[in-house]
């Protein structure tokens, strides 16, 4: 029996045509492992390549990983690296192919986004608040310079005053806490705080207070200068470990400001820190009136990106880029070092490997994707693999 046209041309021109695929749903109760065993037994049935469903890092306990947090790392949900070559290695020995669902067009609205985090900790400044189609300049003149969050079990006030809003010390640096949520503190907002801190250190603690001085200093300068950001938060991380007086004097600061369920004026301050930051905590069921950043349709949780731009498709799109580079000089990363992807961080290919056509022109973008509406208030672009948003053929 002749095998079908459609399985004899699978690779044209260089090319590769995939003819019968299979959807494989990755999550952390089908990993990468999980999917090496099942090949043998699709190529059995005829199926020329997997479709899988997005391979980034996705919000801690998604399901399905649309909801993507970081496009340049792998979902450790699903395995190390070194599963995910295996996985890839046994396609290429079978003869399939690998379709990768990417969803370019939004993340999860989540602040295991370190994207989203930087920009609700730093507003415009931020380098990537150009990644998201934010409106900073809303009709409401409250939300000006902000974005709202609607994530509040009830209006803002009766949450506040419950306590339920609270100024903590969380992972070395101050927070907003909101039950499991840690929402950042604005480096210019957090520098009364380190004052109030200082006083209450007294005179005894002279040194310490100098090294809060020159904290405070870096922290008023790290608007203008990520690295200022970074350098005063790594010395007041390091001067809160090696100090109990610092340690102590910081607790009892964020206790006053936290205020008093019995007595509602004592959230006056706390009220104040919170009006000083780049995001507004709001009750969620205002999302639909007030929301000032694109969706995925109308989902809160996910919030849309600027694929539009240049920078952002660089960004998004570095890891795969690279996959298709070590691909194509048959070189998968983390094979030479047999090291797992680290969280955060993207490992380099030993070598440079230069494409001898750029690997961009693999990519088909979906006109809808690029038309220029980046202000619309939803736009709905599609971006499932084949489905005309970028599809990647491994």
């Amino acid at each position: 029996m002749s095998k079908s046209p459609g399985l004899r041309n699978t690779r044209q021109q260089g090319r590769r045509t995939p003819c019968t695929t299979y959807r494989l749903q990755f999550n952390a109760g089908f990993t990468f492992k999980d999917a090496t065993k099942l090949l043998p037994y699709l190529k059995e049935l005829g199926i020329t390549d997997c479709y899988a469903s997005p391979l980034f890092k996705a919000t801690p306990e998604s399901k399905h990983g649309y909801d993507v947090c970081d496009f340049q790392v792998l979902n450790p949900n699903l395995g190390t690296e070194d599963d995910f070559n295996e996985f890839t290695s046994r396609l290429r020995e079978l003869g399939m192919g690998l379709v990768l669902d990417l969803v370019p067009n939004h993340m999860g609205m989540n602040l295991s986004n370190r994207w989203l985090f930087d920009v609700l900790e730093n507003g415009q400044q931020s380098p990537f608040a150009s990644y998201f189609d934010i409106d900073w300049q809303p009709l409401k003149s409250d939300l000006h310079d902000k974005i709202i969050l609607p994530i509040l079990g009830d209006h803002y006030a009766s949450v506040l005053e419950k306590g339920e809003l609270q100024l903590v010390w969380d992972d070395d640096t101050l927070k907003i806490a909101y039950f499991d949520k840690m929402f950042p503190v604005s480096p210019a907002s957090s520098t009364p705080i380190l004052e109030n801190v200082m006083n209450e250190l007294g005179a005894g603690s002279q040194a310490i207070s100098s090294q809060i001085k020159a904290i405070i200093s870096d922290a008023e300068d790290s608007n203008s200068n990520k690295l200022r950001l970074s350098s005063w938060k790594l010395a007041l991380r390091q001067l809160h470990n090696e100090s109990h007086s610092l340690q102590q004097a910081i607790q009892t600061v964020l206790g006053r400001i936290n205020g008093n369920v019995d007595s509602p004026q004592t959230f006056n301050v706390l009220h104040d820190l919170l009006q000083k930051q780049h995001y507004r905590l709001a009750y969620w069921k205002v999302g639909p009136q007030e929301i000032n950043y694109r969706r995925f349709f109308d989902v809160n949780e996910l919030i849309s990106v600027r694929m539009e731009s240049a920078d952002v498709f660089a960004a998004a799109h570095e890891l795969v880029i690279r996959w298709l580079a070590e691909r194509e000089s048959n070189r998968f990363a983390g094979r030479s070092s047999g090291r797992p992807l680290e969280s955060g961080t993207v490992s380099r290919p030993a070598a440079k490997y230069i494409p001898q056509k750029p690997i961009q022109d693999r990519f088909r973008l979906s006109p809808s994707l690029c038309s220029g509406r980046k202000n619309t208030h939803e736009r709905r672009a599609s971006s499932r693999g084949l489905a005309g948003g970028w599809d990647h053929r491994l």
